[in-house]
């Protein structure tokens, strides 16, 4: 029925040219309660010789703070981040991705080319400063393509709740349930326990096991 169940948002990642840091134990001082991080773990990324992310995929809340510190040294790229608005519903079919958005499980693996699309190139021309001053695109991206599911929200839910009333009805530690149409052999609902929020998982994935 359209409804989404899996999409991606834009987001800022944040990034800092040491080139640009003249006192990295200050910066990192700064940093540090912004970012939730030792200042002592910020200030070796400061130190190195070349671009460092601090933080892909920030939250805005994160990317606001950073830009009011107005540091020459901070580069923000926007990115685009997956995000499932029903978090837990269907979350075994649907899968994961990583940062990157590589699919690492569920449809999202098994239709990972198809959703990802294309990436763009651009060249962007910078001085010994490395201030940028040109940006020219090579290669225009291409958006990856929709997918739309027999999956019928409605009972999907219902499935998934009372899979979770049989579990500790019984004591089970699995279980799993398939709701299909008898006339067409669409699968209305697929549901797993236990479960995981695919937008806040574990990053080894054992919590979905």
């Amino acid at each position: 029925h359209g409804v989404e169940l899996a999409l991606s948002t834009p987001a800022a990642s944040i990034g800092v040219i040491t080139k640009r840091v003249s006192n990295p134990a200050l910066m990192a001082t700064m940093l540090a309660p912004i970012l939730k991080e030792p200042a002592s773990a910020i200030e070796l990324k400061l130190s190195s010789e070349k671009f460092q992310w601090l933080r892909r995929l920030a939250d805005p809340g994160v990317t606001q703070r950073l830009h009011d510190l107005d540091l020459p040294a901070l580069q923000f790229e926007q990115e685009t981040k997956r995000y499932y608005p029903k978090g837990t519903l269907a979350a075994h079919l649907l899968g994961f991705v990583d940062i990157d958005h590589k699919g690492l499980a569920g449809l999202e693996l098994l239709y990972g080319d198809q959703l990802a699309g294309k990436d763009g190139e651009s060249i962007v021309q910078v001085d010994a400063l490395q201030q940028s001053y040109s940006t020219t695109i090579a290669e225009q991206p291409v958006a990856g393509e929709s997918l739309y599911l027999t999956i019928d929200e409605t009972i999907q839910s219902i499935a998934e709740k009372r899979l979770a009333q049989g579990i500790k009805e019984t004591g089970a530690r699995k279980g799993a349930v398939i709701v299909a149409d008898p006339n067409t052999g669409d699968v209305l609902a697929m549901a797993s326990w236990p479960t995981f929020d695919p937008n806040n998982r574990a990053t080894d994935g054992t919590d979905w096991n």
